[in-house]
């Protein structure tokens, strides 16, 4: 006996998918329009494109490298002392662990599933974390711009 998701169960879980990432969509480009133009890596509309299913996975490679430039550009533009690329090995991780998911074939045992459910928590896992740096480099380019005015009023 198999069971079958239900179709409203199944458009509510696609509809959540679809709202968590235009969220995370507007997170990267609320921080990479915190980065001037000629530090950018990567134009803010070119981001929606990880919205398109089976094409982001490619694009999330593309996305996680040209952020980590942008936001790399940006810190030494503003004399930031900068080790590494910021973002860009938990942006990586994301990036390669969902990419894996579509090489996994599909048996249906029971050691499939705890593997899927494993494979499934470390996306999640890594997805969070790179969401939440990005966010924090926001934040600390944000801060340094409302620093800047207030030097510049002073």
């Amino acid at each position: 006996m198999s069971a079958a998701i239900s179709p409203v169960l199944y458009l509510f879980s696609i509809a959540i998918g679809v709202a968590i990432n235009v969220f995370f969509c507007l997170a990267l480009i609320k921080t990479l329009s915190l980065v001037k133009e000629e530090n950018r890596k990567i134009t803010p509309i070119l981001i929606w494109l990880i919205l398109i299913p089976g094409f982001n996975v490619l694009w999330n490679f593309f996305v996680v490298i040209r952020m980590s430039q942008s936001i790399k550009n940006e810190l030494d533009s503003r004399e930031f002392e900068v080790e590494g690329n910021p973002t860009l090995y938990v942006g990586l991780s994301y990036a390669i662990l969902s990419s894996i998911i579509l090489f996994v074939p599909a048996p249906k045992d029971l050691n499939y599933s705890l593997g899927m459910g494993v494979l499934a928590l470390a996306i999640i896992v890594a997805f969070v974390q790179y969401w939440m740096k990005i966010v924090w480099y926001g934040k600390v380019l944000r801060q340094d711009s409302d620093e800047s005015e207030v030097q510049k009023q002073q």
